[in-house]
């Protein structure tokens, strides 16, 4: 890898970094968020999976919905501020079918931003910011070896 690559792998690696951390403090300060009730008007698995022998679209979800804030109706897509893999995929869909109710946290000062599960991902929060760590030393590392 020359050192150009690596370079650019570096920068990439770090812009991925500031916004995994932007993205944390947004799932954290979503705890805060408050809620309204809203429907669901989508609720669509795809990409297959093989479920207890049987090939089915489980692998990952789509959801749309809809709320109202300040008596403005309002569309939401974003289930959570991260992404939802199969096994929860499947329960979520399980648990909530279309035209259903759901509890909609949005945010206070851009009600537009909306999710249905808040805050960060419980079993492993850091990860994104542990990945792009983790490629930030790899190209520093690759960068040194190039220099020596």
């Amino acid at each position: 890898m020359g050192i150009a690559w690596a370079s650019l792998f570096l920068l990439t690696a770090v812009v991925s970094l500031v916004f995994a951390g932007l993205r944390l403090r947004v799932a954290k300060a979503s705890l805060y968020w408050p809620s309204v009730k809203g429907r669901l008007t989508k609720v669509e698995l795809w990409g297959t999976r093989n479920v207890d022998g049987e090939m089915v679209q489980a692998d990952r979800l789509r959801v749309a919905y809809e709320y109202s804030v300040d008596g403005r109706v309002l569309i939401g897509t974003e289930l959570a501020h991260y992404t939802l893999m199969f096994p929860e995929t499947l329960d979520f869909a399980k648990r909530h079918s279309e035209n259903s109710g759901v509890e909609v946290f949005y945010k206070p000062k851009d009600p537009l931003t909306a999710v249905l599960i808040r805050g960060p991902r419980k079993d492993k929060p850091l990860s994104e910011i542990f990945v792009s760590a983790l490629a930030c030393v790899g190209s520093l590392v690759a960068i040194y070896v190039q220099l020596h």
